[in-house]
């Protein structure tokens, strides 16, 4: 998808045919919080934000890989439960990510998530009212609240 950024700063055709664009993975959180994102790509249906939601080591030769994810690692990295937790990204900070996505894509229909709290779930269901798909990783029962919100929503 790099060399169609590129094209689209260059030619303003390549420019709207990216704004057709329906589903994305998100690589890098500050993208999103730019509000760039939702301004290049506002007809989005299908967002994952899984490895953006990841702090990651730029630097480092080990790539870890788990099924739907993956996430670089350093010798700093330890193989216990509370090392993965501190490479996340803090929940308020996905939860101002999720409010700037739902004011910019309201058609979205499917989202994978890391690491959010009630309050950013409740602006996802208030702005995306067409949302269908929610896969949640790493949330407790206060976001229950959050969930019951999501008028549409069919798979969990």
């Amino acid at each position: 998808m790099s060399h169609r950024n590129t094209n689209s700063l260059v030619c303003k055709r390549w420019l709207s045919l990216q704004g057709l664009v329906r589903s994305l993975k998100l690589l890098d959180w500050g993208f999103l919080q730019s509000g760039r994102l939702t301004l290049r790509f506002p007809n989005l249906t299908h967002v994952d934000l899984l490895f953006g939601s990841l702090i990651s080591t730029l630097n480092s030769d080990i790539l870890l890989n788990h099924k739907m994810f993956y996430v670089q690692i350093g010798s700093h990295f330890l193989a216990d439960a509370q090392a993965f937790q501190a490479h996340l990204l803090p929940p308020k900070v996905i939860d101002r990510g999720l409010q700037e996505l739902a004011n910019g894509c309201p058609n979205l229909r499917k989202v994978a998530l890391v690491g959010a709290t009630e309050l950013g779930l409740l602006s996802l269901a208030e702005e995306c009212s067409t949302l269908q798909d929610l896969e949640l990783h790493k949330c407790n029962d206060n976001v229950l609240r959050g969930i019951a919100a999501y008028e549409n929503l069919q798979f969990l």
